[in-house]
Protein backbone atom coordinates (compact mmCIF):
# COMPACT_ATOMS: atom_id res chain seq x y z
CA UNK A 1 0.00 0.00 0.00
CA UNK A 2 2.61 2.11 0.32
CA UNK A 3 4.08 1.54 -2.54
CA UNK A 4 0.81 2.93 -4.06
CA UNK A 5 1.37 6.18 -2.81
CA UNK A 6 5.14 7.15 -3.75
CA UNK A 7 5.27 9.07 -6.85
CA UNK A 8 6.43 7.78 -9.92
CA UNK A 9 9.79 9.42 -11.57
CA UNK A 10 8.71 11.29 -14.21
CA UNK A 11 6.05 12.86 -11.73
CA UNK A 12 8.49 13.62 -9.42
CA UNK A 13 10.70 15.36 -11.98
CA UNK A 14 7.18 17.76 -12.96
CA UNK A 15 6.87 18.45 -9.58
CA UNK A 16 10.26 19.41 -9.83
CA UNK A 17 10.27 21.64 -12.51
CA UNK A 18 7.26 23.33 -11.44
CA UNK A 19 8.88 24.13 -8.27
CA UNK A 20 12.06 25.77 -10.51
CA UNK A 21 9.61 27.61 -12.58
CA UNK A 22 7.78 29.26 -9.48
CA UNK A 23 11.07 30.13 -8.14
CA UNK A 24 12.25 31.79 -11.27
CA UNK A 25 9.09 33.42 -11.38
CA UNK A 26 9.26 35.00 -7.94
CA UNK A 27 12.75 36.17 -8.58
CA UNK A 28 12.05 38.22 -11.67
CA UNK A 29 9.00 39.73 -9.37
CA UNK A 30 11.38 40.13 -6.79
CA UNK A 31 13.90 42.52 -9.28
CA UNK A 32 10.97 44.48 -11.03
CA UNK A 33 9.72 45.43 -8.10
CA UNK A 34 13.20 46.41 -6.60
CA UNK A 35 13.85 48.03 -10.16
CA UNK A 36 10.44 49.82 -9.59
CA UNK A 37 11.23 50.82 -5.90
CA UNK A 38 14.59 52.14 -6.62
CA UNK A 39 12.81 54.24 -9.91
CA UNK A 40 10.22 55.46 -7.46
CA UNK A 41 13.18 56.89 -5.21
CA UNK A 42 15.14 57.77 -8.22
CA UNK A 43 11.72 60.34 -8.97
CA UNK A 44 11.42 61.25 -5.40
CA UNK A 45 15.08 62.51 -5.08
CA UNK A 46 15.16 64.33 -7.86
CA UNK A 47 11.90 66.53 -7.25
CA UNK A 48 12.86 67.32 -4.20
CA UNK A 49 14.42 70.78 -3.88
CA UNK A 50 18.33 71.11 -2.96
CA UNK A 51 19.59 74.15 -0.64
CA UNK A 52 22.30 75.78 -2.22
CA UNK A 53 25.44 75.46 0.10
CA UNK A 54 25.64 78.16 2.06
CA UNK A 55 29.25 78.81 1.55
CA UNK A 56 31.50 78.33 -1.88
CA UNK A 57 35.30 79.36 -2.27
CA UNK A 58 35.59 78.48 -6.32
CA UNK A 59 33.71 77.19 -8.90
CA UNK A 60 35.05 75.01 -11.28
CA UNK A 61 34.28 75.24 -14.73
CA UNK A 62 35.27 72.43 -17.16
CA UNK A 63 32.75 72.82 -20.29
CA UNK A 64 29.99 74.86 -21.68
CA UNK A 65 29.26 77.54 -23.90
CA UNK A 66 31.23 80.90 -24.96
CA UNK A 67 30.03 82.57 -21.99
CA UNK A 68 30.79 79.98 -19.16
CA UNK A 69 33.72 81.95 -17.68
CA UNK A 70 31.00 84.97 -17.06
CA UNK A 71 28.25 82.67 -15.66
CA UNK A 72 30.49 81.16 -13.22
CA UNK A 73 31.77 84.40 -11.81
CA UNK A 74 27.79 85.79 -11.75
CA UNK A 75 26.97 82.79 -9.39
CA UNK A 76 29.98 82.78 -7.51
CA UNK A 77 29.13 86.37 -6.40
CA UNK A 78 25.71 85.38 -6.06
CA UNK A 79 26.70 83.17 -3.33
CA UNK A 80 26.72 84.36 0.42
CA UNK A 81 30.52 84.78 1.58
CA UNK A 82 31.78 84.23 5.25
CA UNK A 83 34.08 87.36 5.55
Amino acid sequence: MASSLALTEPAARKIKSWHLLRLLVAGAAAAAAAWVGGFVWFLYSASREVPPPPHVDAIVVLTGGPDRVEVALRLLASTPSSS
